[in-house]
């Protein structure tokens, strides 16, 4: 059977490494020396991975994610779990389903009609790790609430955010922008990260409302809820910014905030320092990603978004973000996500 590889993370020494080999209806996480390459331990899981995390100072290693389901996209897939696994031999030392986290892609109504008629249900919350791996957060993508998974205590918590104007209001009051689409999609995916200190989380969120007009066609409905940054402890919404943007990442100091937008004229990568949220410097038609070199150092690798055969790509200076270094290149450039919270860069 053929399965696929999307996920991986090394532990913080750099020893190990994880990752989730994927099939139809089951995952298998796959533990390696880093040195040599030889596999130290398996463990074929029920659930599909879209997290993992090395808790160093326990031995283990966090898994969440959630059973694709018996129909994928079709049928409404089970709730989400996270999990602990016992190192170096990978044994399930907890496994917690979370119910009540909206999360997935299913078909809601003409399912048996063509694809141009179905009706679908996306809902994807954000998902983040302590840089410690102590706690998991969840930023549920229907509704006002924040759900915290104590890894140490192995406890559950579900908190409302706590403010006057949360992100669903910041959703239905901003101006929607329209686009046509082939399928019909109704729900919100989230993205969001942590401070490097774990007590402030930055959210981001996009939504699709469907209509489908007496001609067939869908007419969907954009809306974006800007950037939100919460206090764990509390889960009280301290701040925002209004912004389109939808992918995010945070400088390994934590002082900065890259938020790629594509929803501008021409794509753009806005940093914004986290004391103010004030935008500090906008790269148009840059996309930024976040890495380390191979001694661990940091680095940040920039490609030009440009939808043509050729594409340039350099280094960001972090200090003062402009281009150090650029090259031009006749193939495509990707970064494939194994350090934790950053990817490693992969020509």
């Amino acid at each position: 059977a053929q399965g696929w590889v999307d996920l991986a993370a090394f532990s913080p020494d750099g020893t190990r490494l994880a990752l989730a080999d994927n099939q139809k209806q089951s995952s298998t996480i796959m533990l390696f020396d880093a040195g040599d390459g030889s596999l130290l331990a398996s463990q074929t899981l029920s659930i599909r991975p879209s997290l993992i995390a090395f808790r160093q100072s326990e031995n283990q290693l966090v898994v969440y994610g959630q059973s694709p389901g018996s129909n994928p996209g079709v049928q409404k897939p089970p709730d989400p779990h996270v999990l602990l696994l016992d190192l170096p031999d990978l044994n399930i030392a907890w496994d917690r389903q979370l119910s009540g986290v909206l999360s997935g892609y299913w078909c809601e109504t003409n399912c048996d009609g063509s694809f141009g008629q179905r009706s679908f249900a996306s809902w994807f919350p954000a998902v983040v790790v302590t840089p410690d791996a102590s706690a998991l957060y969840i930023a549920h993508a229907n509704q006002d609430s924040l759900t915290s998974v104590d890894l140490q205590a192995r406890t559950v918590k579900v908190t409302g955010l706590q403010t006057a104007h949360s992100w669903l209001d910041q959703l239905l009051s901003w101006s929607t922008q329209v686009a046509f689409a082939k399928g019909n999609q109704n729900g919100t995916s989230m993205q969001g990260t942590i401070s490097p200190n774990g007590q402030r989380l930055y959210l981001l969120a996009q939504s699709f409302h469907s209509t489908q007009g007496a001609d067939g066609n869908w007419k969907t409905d954009v809306s974006y809820s800007g950037l939100q940054v919460i206090d764990v402890k509390t889960a009280r919404i301290l701040n925002h910014l209004e912004t389109h943007a939808t992918q995010i990442q945070i400088s390994p100091d934590g002082d900065f905030l890259y938020l790629m937008n594509w929803d501008s004229p021409q794509a753009e990568t806005q940093i914004v320092s986290t004391k103010d949220l004030k935008v500090v410097k906008t790269l148009i038609g840059w996309e930024v990603t976040l890495t380390r070199r191979l001694n661990g150092t940091p680095i940040a690798l920039v490609s030009q978004v440009d939808y043509s055969n050729n594409e340039e790509v350099g280094v960001l200076n972090l200090q003062s973000f402009s281009i150090d270094h650029s090259w031009k290149t006749s193939s495509v450039i990707q970064f494939l996500s194994i350090f934790p919270n950053y990817p490693l860069f992969v020509p």
